[in-house]
């Protein structure tokens, strides 16, 4: 039997995992969230309402003291105040990793930082390494570094940097990214970027793979099977019978960088300003280096998926 804890489990990535995790009928499931959007009914799966930023100690109760493979989900990328996202991403994860420290045993805990914390393809893959141009991977980076500087032979931590994720159901950021591609105003750097993204479906597939082998891993950085350039992803939707009516723009890629530079430094100064972050990172390549596969969980296409989700949702 295989105790798993979900922690954010009530967020899209949550709930993915729960779902997926679920199939497996040795495996008991506690998700914990202070909101979920959706319960299953199931005998292996228990749901525990906590509110995370305050007391939550007792909450946690009936999860067993031994043996449990605790996965933190818990992270935002946007808030109006950039303290907002550090405290989150760095200072409530530490909050809970010190509980899980002093009150459970064998464990392993897997947190699920952000392929952001790096964009250069020549920086080693190694806990707390990398070149982030904002907040956000500012706080995955030091929550990495912290768990490298508190690793004890006691338990096993693994880190999963996972591209930008996409499913059918889109987020708000992905569904407007699409409808800026296909019907608005678009701007693209010269140099084309290449970028990596994962399927949902596929990461929760390649985890509950992961567990189920019982592997520890420092750092695993993990896409789909190959980077996307979005002038590609252009033409061949093109291509395809979708009528596409957006206005492509090209700046030079200097441009994306001094934009995102002044969101950093906004940051600095405690304002997050959602749209200079976003412009900023299409100043650069992030791309995974896919250091670690599963031969049972296939490789996802993200042009292919694209050029599905967007057919279905500009023809329906």
């Amino acid at each position: 039997m295989i105790n798993v804890c979900i922690l954010g489990a009530g967020g899209q990535l949550g709930t993915s995992l729960v779902n997926k995790l679920s199939e497996n009928n040795d495996t008991i499931i506690y998700a914990c969230d202070k909101f979920f959007s959706n319960y299953l009914n199931l005998n292996n799966v228990n749901y525990i309402e906590v509110d995370f930023s305050s007391k939550f100690e007792h909450t946690l109760s009936s999860i067993p003291k031994n043996d449990v493979v605790f996965i933190d989900c818990i992270g935002i990328q946007h808030s109006l105040f950039a303290k907002t996202i550090y405290d989150i991403n760095f200072l409530l994860n530490k909050k809970i990793f010190e509980y899980i420290k002093s009150n459970f045993s064998n464990f392993h805990f897997i947190f699920i930082s952000s392929l952001s914390v790096r964009n250069d393809m020549e920086i080693e893959i190694a806990a707390g390494v990398g070149n982030e141009i904002n907040f956000y991977g500012k706080s995955k980076l030091d929550f990495e570094q912290y768990l490298k500087e508190n690793y004890a032979s006691s338990y096993n931590i693994t880190i999963f940097r996972p591209a930008a994720f996409y499913s059918e159901k889109l987020s708000d950021n992905l569904n407007s990214f699409f409808e800026l591609l296909i019907n608005k105003i678009f701007i693209l750097p010269r140099n084309e970027k290449q970028r990596s993204f994962i399927s949902l479906d596929y990461f929760s597939a390649f985890i509950k793979d992961y567990i189920n082998k019982n592997r520890y891993h420092e750092v695993i950085e993990i896409a789909d099977k190959a980077p996307i350039e979005f002038t590609n992803l252009i033409d061949r939707i093109k291509k395809s019978n979708l009528s596409v009516k957006s206005k492509i723009y090209y700046f030079p890629t200097i441009f994306f960088k001094i934009i995102g530079k002044l969101g950093y430094l906004l940051e600095k100064f405690g304002l997050h300003i959602n749209i200079l972050t976003i412009i900023g990172e299409f100043g650069y390549s992030y791309v995974s280096k896919n250091n670690y596969l599963i031969s049972t969980v296939n490789l996802e296409d993200t042009y292919q998926n694209f050029e599905e989700i967007i057919y279905k949702k500009f023809t329906n």
